[in-house]
């Protein structure tokens, strides 16, 4: 069994050295780029032309934002009508949790969630924005970072 172990675990050495560390940690699949793309991406070489794409493939926060875009959109999708709905939904929830209790930790509760339910509402009410907005103000901080300084 140990023997095995030591096998499996050259080999998986061994591949993982055969695979480029920098390619390895991009973000994007192979196929985002054509190959001599990627050369240009990954030749220690920085160019203005090249710094958006590095951006997007290296930049942890940039990642961070776009994972959490589409977690957004998956949860509460990508009109302003859905997130509209998705509000009234977990209002409904709120006063659905909502029990008959007459002591005063039931109705502190109920008090607590009908005002969850009442902010979820209005929240609903003022939905302007959509999934386009959000993703617009992230590739505008990527844009930002990749801004050339102005003269002064």
């Amino acid at each position: 069994m140990r023997y095995s172990k030591m096998i499996l675990a050259g080999g998986l050495a061994a591949a993982l050295a055969a695979v480029s560390p920098a390619a390895a940690l991009a973000a994007s699949p192979e196929f985002a780029y054509t190959e001599e793309e990627w050369a240009a991406l990954q030749d220690n070489t920085l160019e203005y032309e090249e710094i958006e794409k590095l951006i997007k493939e290296y930049n942890v926060t940039y990642q961070n934002n776009m994972a959490e875009y589409r977690d957004f959109v998956d949860e509460y999708g990508t009109t302003n009508e859905e997130w509209s709905d998705a509000y009234r939904e977990l209002a409904d929830e709120f006063y659905s949790e909502m029990g008959d209790g007459d002591t005063a930790s039931s109705m502190l509760s109920n008090l607590q969630l009908e005002q969850q339910a009442e902010n979820m509402l209005t929240q609903a009410d003022e939905a302007v924005d959509d999934s386009e907005t959000y993703r617009l103000e992230y590739e505008k901080q990527a844009k930002t970072w990749c801004s050339r300084p102005r003269a002064t």
